[in-house]
């Protein structure tokens, strides 16, 4: 039982800390989790419906509309530092931003007059954690290091819904099977 515990002791020191990128709000620094991941991009969709439509043909399954937020201001994005653990420091990064989400989205679509970017909100956070260098390879950007050039127009959240896999199932199955069985061989 010692070997158990000093193992799982063990495992966490092992694994460390991990951190996230941070915003700087009323003098102090806001975790706004990971960078989110760029899925796909394409032709500006004319509705939130004709959105949902294409997320859904983009994740393999029911996308839902959750939110929308218009007119992007530059007071809407914010720069990102990242934590430095050895020195302590908060570092600008020169690459990504941050913009706030209102529903903590599965996914959430950043547009502008005529394309649009589907991410997966990694951590599912209230926070988009963007990349300056991917939007600007998507023409998204015009520049890369200027949030006041940001020409984003506005920001539709999504939900997906989850579809079991067969495995799912199949272990569940086996887990009750399991209970089963234990309970017949305790009445034996």
């Amino acid at each position: 039982m010692n070997l158990l515990k000093l193992l799982f002791v063990t495992s966490f020191a092992l694994y460390g800390t991990a951190y996230g990128y941070f915003i700087e709000s009323s003098g102090s620094y806001l975790d706004v989790g990971n960078q989110d991941t760029l899925l796909a991009t394409g032709d500006k969709q004319g509705s939130p419906t004709s959105e949902a439509a294409w997320v859904t043909t983009q994740i393999g399954s029911t996308a839902t509309f959750s939110d929308k937020t218009e007119d992007i201001a530059s007071s809407d994005i914010f720069s990102v530092y990242d934590f430095d653990s050895i020195s302590g420091d908060y570092i600008l990064s020169s690459d990504l931003f941050a913009l706030s989400l209102v529903t903590a989205p599965e996914y959430f679509l950043v547009k502008n007059k005529t394309l649009i970017s589907l991410y997966d909100n990694n951590t599912d956070s209230d926070w988009a954690v963007l990349s300056f260098s991917e939007l600007k390879d998507n023409e998204l950007v015009n520049s890369r290091s200027d949030l006041g050039q940001l020409t984003l127009s506005h920001v539709t959240e999504f939900n997906g819904t989850v579809v079991s896999e067969p495995a799912t199932y199949a272990l569940l199955l086996l887990g009750v099977a399991g209970l089963v069985g234990a309970r017949r061989k305790h009445k034996a």
